[in-house]
């Protein structure tokens, strides 16, 4: 068994690998992070991990579901309805492009702009969401009918720290 001791006043962060005699379990350490956390690698090129887990924080309300995890990614998951695909352009149909679409609102801030992906879940009707802040994305429809009222579940992918 290896031990560890650190003595004296410690301030700061710092990187500290620990090599295990004989084996390949090397470990990595991060004392502490910005929020005086203690962050830890679960293998020298692995996921950061809180703790013993790599989710850092997680919850839901009204706008949808967010996760937040150690090495600073941030997922955003939620649906909007009431999207239109009316104007003809060509053989198929479009939000107008007077209409900036329905607003999505992130359930959680990202600290940049995320990518933003739309699944309408139809044959016949495709999503797009655009990301115009680390707040909300816009989404429209695009739609082999003219349809209205249509809905998209959305992903945002980005950071949070």
């Amino acid at each position: 068994m290896s031990k560890v001791a650190v003595k004296g006043a410690v301030a700061g962060t710092g990187v500290f690998t620990l090599e295990s005699p004989g084996t390949n379990t090397d470990r990595t350490f991060t004392l502490p992070d910005g929020d005086g956390e203690l962050v830890r690698a679960a293998a020298v090129g692995g996921m950061p991990l809180a703790g013993s887990d790599p989710v850092v924080e997680s919850g839901s309300n009204s706008d949808g579901e967010w996760t937040r995890w150690a090495d600073g990614t941030q997922t955003c998951h939620g649906a909007v309805l009431g999207i239109d695909a009316t104007e003809a352009i060509g053989s198929i149909f479009r939000t107008p492009v007077a209409s900036i679409g329905v607003a999505w609102t992130f359930p959680a801030v990202f600290i940049a702009d995320p990518k933003c992906i739309a699944n309408t879940g139809s044959n016949y009707r495709w999503g797009t969401a655009g990301s115009l802040t680390p707040t909300y994305s816009y989404v429209k429809l695009i739609s082999a009918v003219s349809s209205t009222y249509g809905g998209a579940d959305l992903i945002a992918i980005g950071r949070w720290k």
